[in-house]
């Protein structure tokens, strides 16, 4: 049985996770962008795939952990979620390898959603944002499945292992439990904090921080890639201070763990996040891939088409191996 600390280092991970993983690949790894390659990708009879005139299979060593961030969390018995998920990235961990990668997932992206009944079963599906996947089932774990489902389809069916949702109000108690982080206002924010001027350095409080991650309608440029550029510079930069917190401070978790974990939902167990934290916190970065694509007004909301070849690309380099 693992002892206590090790108990409470797994379940503040499943929050943690969507930090400190993101925030090191930034920190230590490069720029892994697929090449723009003309490439097409055909299914032959024995499960491999021929794709730029090369052969692959897929990468049984890959374990995969999606972390899904919203605005709040409502589970219910009842068939009644309104969440969308705001925050979508994907994990993807090379046992074999030992390294990993964080794929950022645009939550306006166009994709399969399924449509489900009160039982969870599918009805149907439809192309739609990627966020809204979220909004069908009981707010909890059968709206996680769903948007690990939706993120399947458009990664062309690849197996996602794990969830984990938070709230965003998760990353106000963690960035206050740190002192504060600072970040960098590239753009003029004040409509949204008036301490956020273009070119100042803020310490952010908890509820500042909140507001830098998630601000979008109220601004210039209001595309949800601005801001994923945002959470991207927000994690880098919480990651050190949580590095030197838990390098200093021998109960920080202990702390932490009681105001985090009402916060999570996950299929992930208790023992297997532990299991998985010893072993993943080992691996080294491979990069952080971007998605390219085509953001359009809708009728109602912004939608991003990703780049199919690029996609496929990306598919291709994240999940399987050369035959």
């Amino acid at each position: 049985m693992f002892d206590k600390k090790a108990k409470l280092i797994a379940v503040v991970s499943t929050v943690v996770l969507a930090i400190a993983v993101i925030a090191s690949c930034l920190l230590f790894g490069g720029n892994n962008k697929s090449e723009n390659r003309n490439v097409k990708e055909t299914a032959v009879e024995d499960g491999s795939i021929s794709f730029g005139g090369k052969t692959y299979v897929l990468n049984e060593d890959i374990t995969s952990f999606l972390v899904i961030g919203l605005d709040t969390m409502e589970v219910s018995n009842e068939y009644d979620d309104h969440q969308q998920a705001d925050f979508l990235m994907l994990f993807i961990f090379d046992n074999s390898s030992k390294k990993y990668t964080a794929l950022h997932i645009n939550r306006d992206t166009m994709a399969e959603v399924n449509t489900l009944a009160m039982d969870g079963s599918k009805v149907k599906s439809e192309k739609k944002q990627i966020a809204l996947a979220h909004t069908e089932g009981d707010g909890g774990k059968m709206s996680c499945q769903n948007t690990a489902d939706a993120v399947s389809s458009l990664l062309m069916g690849v197996k996602i292992d794990y969830y984990a949702s938070f709230t965003m109000d998760a990353v106000a108690v963690v960035n206050d439990s740190v002192g504060g982080v600072p970040v960098e206002i590239e753009d003029d924010m004040t409509t949204v904090d008036p301490a956020f001027k273009k070119g100042e350095t803020v310490i952010l409080n908890g509820s500042q921080a909140l507001k830098f991650v998630r601000a979008r309608g109220e601004l210039k440029d209001s595309s949800n890639a601005k801001r994923m550029v945002r959470q991207r510079e927000y994690l880098t930069n919480l990651f050190r201070a949580i590095k030197q917190r838990t390098e200093t401070e021998d109960g920080y978790f202990n702390g932490l763990f009681p105001k985090v974990s009402k916060s999570v939902v996950t299929n992930c167990s208790l023992t297997k996040l532990a299991s998985m934290w010893e072993n993943f916190s080992g691996f080294t970065n491979s990069g952080f891939p971007e998605i390219a694509g085509e953001l359009k007004t809708g009728e109602k909301f912004m939608e991003f088409y990703p780049d199919k070849e690029q996609l496929e690309k990306t598919v291709i380099d994240l999940f399987y191996k050369e035959k």
